[in-house]
């Protein structure tokens, strides 16, 4: 029965075209030696960028579609299928369409879906015969479990919802070298980076022009989230305290918190809740990507604070969904936190931390590569209020001192200027000038 399922579904794939897409920067190794893993948050563009890559191979290096195998676990026509399963459907390929001398592209999407699909995708992958892509939405494709699943055969990615380059680039904007000179293009950009700080960056919400609408496709997204990959996912039985212990870390974003602080606020409201299950709640979000937790930079792991931490969201575009009226200083340091990720993607070797001393000063973000401390960030909205920028500067210089840095950054909305202070630079950039990277 499940043979003539996955017939159905490769026969209606082979005649599927496949979509318009708009460029990501994010590209997927195709030289066939690892087993490539696509992980992120639900709607942030995963199956898209699958598809993208399945587009290059047919265009670009003239593969055969009919020798590119896609499934969506996701599929209700695949909802009861089991590990045991998937051999039908490499038997029903080969029923269908015959033995290839090529290799046989393989794309799986949300596989996380079947339960022990890794020692048949690790089977799979030793035949010698598939190019194997597959992709799901929870961190524990980054674990050591499923590395040591795949015994480190695999390559693992994270999809972020859209940088603000690609999210100018699905609003058709041309960004070329007379942008930065221009005022129009200049208030052009201004106008859109204030749309994705207050709306986020989820491919299907930056395509839709109206506001309404951007908010109803948010708040489907975080139901999709909250009861298929968290409830469903982790059996949660409390889903009014989960909800709201979710909402109220997506309230605490960019700020200092800790499960005390929300334990205490709960009994304030007269809920009852361990700090047990809020750590484990969480956690879950965490795992399903929804939230992150930045934790003060120390050398040593071991020694990094685990009591102080800091919380941020994947998508700006949720904490809008909760309050409209949202400060923009947060909104902001939290876009420079996903971005720093998204480059992290791009270079392995970073971390991102904070810094807080004994007397309070605090720096949003310590970059380093590797130990070595690569750069200090400090966010501010706006430092046209002189004791706010005296009290950015304050922090920063005295982290570069700690560090023993010469320059530190200030990402403002639109202020940009140095100045140099005791022998140090602090330069002040405007945010669509540090996300676009002109």
């Amino acid at each position: 029965m499940k043979k003539e399922i996955f017939k159905k579904l490769l026969v209606e794939w082979s005649e599927r075209k496949l979509p318009e897409m708009i460029g990501r920067e994010l590209k997927l190794d195709v030289s066939g030696k690892k087993i490539v893993v696509v992980t992120g948050v639900r709607r942030s563009g995963k199956t898209y960028l699958l598809f993208s890559t399945i587009n290059d191979l047919i265009v670009n290096e003239n593969i055969d579609k009919k020798s590119i195998i896609y499934i969506n676990f996701e599929d209700e026509r695949l909802g009861s299928i089991s590990a045991g399963d998937l051999e039908d459907l490499t038997g029903a390929y080969y029923e269908l369409y015959g033995a290839k001398k090529d290799k046989i592209w393989l794309f799986v999407d949300e596989i996380q879906n079947v339960d022990g699909w890794e020692k048949w995708i690790r089977r799979m992958y030793d035949s010698g015969k598939y190019n194997i892509f597959v992709t799901g939405s929870s961190s524990k494709f980054l674990s050591a479990e499923i590395s040591t699943s795949l015994s480190g055969r695999n390559l693992t990615y994270i999809v972020y919802p859209f940088s603000f380059r690609e999210f100018i680039l699905a609003k058709a904007f041309a960004l070329d070298k007379t942008t930065i000179y221009s005022q129009k293009k200049l208030a052009a950009i201004l106008g859109l980076l204030d749309e994705y700080l207050v709306y986020g960056g989820f491919p299907e919400v930056s395509e839709e022009e109206d506001v309404n609408k951007k908010i109803k496709i948010l708040s489907e997204y975080y139901n999709a989230i909250f009861f298929r990959d968290i409830i469903k996912r982790f059996k949660i039985r409390d889903v009014d305290l989960l909800d709201k212990t979710i909402r109220y870390s997506i309230g605490s974003f960019s700020q200092q918190f800790s499960v005390t602080k929300i334990n205490n606020f709960f009994k304030t409201i007269d809920v009852n809740a361990s700090k047990k299950t809020i750590n484990s709640f969480i956690k879950y979000a965490q795992e399903v990507f929804l939230l992150y937790q930045l934790f003060p930079y120390s050398r040593s792991i071991k020694k990094r604070p685990q009591t102080h931490k800091k919380l941020y969201i994947v998508d700006t575009g949720m904490a809008t969904l909760f309050n409209s009226d949202m400060q923009k200083g947060r909104l902001l340091e939290n876009l420079v936190y996903i971005e720093l990720l998204r480059r992290k993607e791009e270079k392995a070797t970073i971390t991102v931390g904070f810094w807080k001393d004994l007397s309070g000063k605090e720096v949003d973000f310590v970059v380093t590569d590797g130990n070595k401390v690569e750069k200090l960030i400090q966010c501010a909205y706006t430092v046209s209020d002189s004791p706010t920028k005296e009290r950015e500067k304050s922090a920063l210089l005295a982290a570069m001192d700690f560090y023993k840095l010469d320059i530190g950054h200030v990402i403002t909305w639109d202020y940009e200027a140095e100045e140099k202070v005791k022998g140090k630079k602090i330069r002040f950039i405007p945010l669509w000038k540090w996300l676009l990277d002109v």
